[in-house]
């Protein structure tokens, strides 16, 4: 039973998916290139550029608010946020409402948090090296697009995007200019695993299934043994217990 034990133990130890990213860079402002495949949430921009694709709240204030477009340009922010991606608006009163400017579109990049093994959108803000905006990726297949509240620690403002656009190589994109994109939703629910990923845990599962059925050949051996003498160890009855596999699969060896 030790054996058995064991051997399943180090099946699934070497065939376990490593889980987390090893590498985050940008390859535009809403594609993300890792070791894993692209990451690509052109999908969510969304066309309308008169209207935030997210409208994020906040963790500490009930008063503010912010606003992310991902990949396209707004036009209707106004100063400070004309042009920006990520928009922090404090309600002053039913009809003013102030803008903060926290994070340009043309000042994104792709980063990866080694603690969590997951890509990062970052965003920074032209003549402010404090204000900095990060956005993690997680893949979800379960969301489309889902935003955490915004949280702020200084001038860092953090919260995470769930989306199945999240996990590499998910989403397709057809993409015509800069902002015309179509979500290609024929992805949507497969498997999202790569030719290799799909053999090598059918390769495990084979592998796992011949030690079940082997540890059980040999219980049933050690069963057949006659009561009243000591048992050989579990090594012992292994070998044997192989020894008899290889005569019937292999009488002439």
């Amino acid at each position: 039973m030790k054996l058995f034990i064991f051997a399943i133990a180090l099946v699934l130890f070497t065939f376990a998916p490593v889980h987390g990213l090893k590498k985050c860079e940008k390859i535009d402002a809403c594609r993300c290139s890792t070791d894993e495949g692209e990451i690509n949430i052109w999908s969510l921009a969304g066309q309308n550029t008169n209207g935030a694709r997210f409208n994020i709240s906040s963790y500490a204030q009930s008063t503010t608010y912010y606003q992310w477009n991902p990949c396209s340009p707004r036009a209707d922010q106004g100063h400070p946020c004309e042009e920006s991606a990520v928009c922090q608006l404090n309600r002053k009163s039913a009809s003013e409402i102030s803008r903060v400017n926290i994070g340009e579109r043309k000042l994104s990049d792709c980063v990866l948090d080694e603690k969590n093994g997951q890509c990062m959108l970052t965003y920074d803000v032209t003549g402010n090296s404090k204000i900095k905006t990060q956005i993690s990726l997680v893949c979800d297949e379960k969301e489309v697009g889902k935003v955490d509240p915004m949280s702020t620690d200084s001038s860092v403002y953090s919260t995470s995007l769930h989306s199945i656009c999240a996990c590499p190589g998910r989403c397709l994109l057809d993409a015509q200019g800069d902002v015309e994109t179509r979500f290609d939703a024929s992805n949507v629910g497969g498997s999202g695993l790569s030719v290799g990923a799909i053999v090598g845990i059918a390769i495990a599962g084979v592998i796992l299934l011949i030690i079940l059925l082997f540890a059980i050949f040999i219980c049933c051996l050690r069963r057949k043994l006659p009561s009243g003498i000591p048992k050989p160890s579990v090594c012992t009855t292994a070998k044997v217990g192989l020894g008899i596999i290889k005569k019937k699969l292999c009488p002439c060896c």
